[in-house]
């Protein structure tokens, strides 16, 4: 009968791909000959995400009323966070943070509105709870889209490819044009890339850990760390607030690949790169008090709150040491990667690695975030909403008083790193899902201008995706790093 459904369940029990596709048995027939609907129901978390986040895939009609939160809305912090960060930027005159202030605390909320907006049902498992959303969702896809549907639930990513031959050695990780670059006949050719693949915190093994750790003490031990809290200021200008908005992605970029080089060479391993953490596939108070990046092998610093309670407001810090300075009082972390660190910070009273968490502040469930962000089709306000969010992980979820919450100091926290790369990761599907609109993401007016600092073209570290190895091959001109995300899922790793 022309126009009936079909019925037909996604893939994916264990560990999954949330931005790419599945396995190679797609779940939807190809094509409907009537050019009708078909109705992908899921029945786990992890399918429901796939199917959450792949845009305008699914009727939004349908998918709106079958796109529930978990958690109750929390009241609005996203005022306070942003007035803390811009009110701590030392080169903007007060008009100017207090113009930033309001633009951030709108967006902000536009985000946070989006996720209240949503209906509230009871969680029906411990994984909705963490997640804050229902992952029982309904998907109509219409008969002309279920080609692109069959692509979205039906194959497997490509594994990001190192360029030229797999056994090739690698040149030494020394910070040089050549750093880990796959060689041939003992030289690194033309367009030989080092691959880069950043995974989610919760994928990192001990042993992951432990390399981490071994390379940011010999970075603190040689000043190098030191100077890299002191560079990140640099990513913001005094001149042109709306110059500083609009290199602050691709700058950032820039600063993570150079701090991810040094930690290379310093532990001699072209392997080691950077985790992310992605703090809202842990939406919810209780998850964000249970997370294991509080771990004492880990980042430490855990959220303690009074006895009897799962979360509250102002919670202790977990081994910490209580702090009052400038910005208020806080904690010092005193287990995890930075524990008992004294920072070289001029003002700072405490000087030590704070945290002052609130564990009910406002954060958007993953796809909510994903799906506002990626709406966005100009780049100023994607970035913008990305900046929002930002402050939002920073200054509302990891406090006001908090290391990260104030940018003379924000690069001692090891955490401000992880974080960071969860930035990119977010600018890294943006920038992808541009390209498969067939938009370059960066012809736009100012991406000729130079970095502050750095000197390059921010157009250099916008780079160009490659989706055969399913990577950004940075910097564009000359490309000689390809940076990929692994965004496997697996509930079983929480």
């Amino acid at each position: 009968m022309p126009g009936a459904p079909t019925t037909t369940t996604a893939p994916c029990d264990g560990p999954c791909s949330l931005f790419q596709p599945l396995g190679k048995d797609g779940p939807l027939p190809l094509p409907l000959p009537w050019g009708g609907t078909q109705v992908v129901g899921t029945t786990n978390c992890a399918q429901a995400l796939k199917l959450l986040m792949s845009n305008d895939l699914c009727d939004p009609e349908v998918l709106e009323k079958h796109d529930k939160r978990t958690c109750s809305s929390t009241s609005d912090t996203s005022h306070n966070s942003c007035r803390a960060w811009f009110g701590g930027m030392e080169k903007l005159s007060e008009s100017d943070a207090q113009e930033e202030t309001e633009k951030c605390a709108e967006d902000s909320a536009a985000l946070l509105g989006e996720n209240a907006r949503r209906p509230m049902v009871e969680p029906a498992t411990q994984e909705e709870e963490r997640l804050c959303f229902s992952c029982r969702v309904t998907c109509v896809v219409a008969g002309n889209q279920s080609e692109r549907a069959h692509e979205v639930m039906g194959y497997a990513a490509p594994e990001p490819q190192q360029v030229g031959d797999a056994d090739a050695k690698l040149w030494e990780p020394d910070g040089s044009m050549q750093h880990c670059r796959p060689m041939k006949d003992g030289k690194v050719k033309d367009g030989a890339l080092q691959k880069r693949r950043r995974k989610e915190i919760h994928l990192w093994t001990e042993q992951d850990w432990n390399r981490l750790k071994v390379a940011v003490e010999k970075l603190k031990e040689d000043g190098k760390y030191a100077l890299y809290a002191k560079i990140f200021p640099e990513s913001h200008p005094a001149d042109s607030k709306e110059f500083a908005r609009l290199q602050a992605l691709p700058w950032l970029r820039q600063f993570l690949l150079a701090f991810e080089t040094e930690l290379q060479k310093a532990v001699q391993d072209c392997e080691l790169t950077l985790p992310f953490w992605n703090p809202s596939l842990e939406a919810s108070p209780t998850a964000r008090a249970a997370s294991k990046v509080w771990d004492s092998n880990r980042l430490g610093g855990r959220p303690k709150c009074p006895v009897g309670k799962a979360t509250c407001d102002n919670p202790s810090v977990l081994h910490g040491t209580q702090c009052t300075d400038e910005r208020g009082g806080g904690w010092c972390v005193g287990d995890g990667l930075a524990s008992g660190w004294k920072i070289d910070a001029d003002g700072d009273r405490c000087r030590c690695v704070q945290r002052s968490p609130t564990l009910n502040s406002s954060l958007a469930g993953y796809p909510v975030l994903l799906g506002t962000l990626l709406q966005h089709k100009a780049y100023a306000n994607f970035a913008d909403a990305l900046d929002a969010f930002s402050v939002d992980v920073r200054c509302g979820m990891m406090g006001t008083s908090s290391t990260m919450c104030t940018e003379k100091v924000a690069a001692w926290d090891p955490l401000f790193y992880l974080h960071q790369a969860n930035i990119d990761m977010l600018f890294f599907l943006w920038q992808r899902q541009r390209r498969e609109e067939g938009v370059n993401p960066s012809a736009f007016l100012g991406t000729h201008q130079l970095m502050t600092f750095y000197g390059e073209a921010l157009e250099e570290m916008f780079g160009t995706y490659d989706p055969a190895q399913g990577c950004m091959m940075l910097p564009k001109s000359k490309p000689r790093i390809c940076v990929s995300y692994d965004d496997t899922y697996d509930a079983r790793l929480w």
